[in-house]
């Protein structure tokens, strides 16, 4: 069972994700400070989704 949690407050720099590698939630803490957030985190959680799937094979 998966277990992905994604909360985006688009007038606060908080961001919360519950995902399976850590890694994930090191990128989106280094991104919570550039512009566009919400596009970009989308983004990487997209991408990243992937990779997971790809590692749970």
């Amino acid at each position: 069972m998966k277990t992905n949690i994604l909360l985006l407050y688009n007038n606060s720099n908080f961001v919360m994700i519950n995902l399976k590698v850590r890694k994930i939630w090191q990128k989106l803490k280094e991104l919570t400070e550039e512009q566009d957030k919400k596009e970009v985190i989308l983004n990487l959680v997209v991408k990243d989704e992937k990779e997971l799937n790809d590692l749970e094979k």
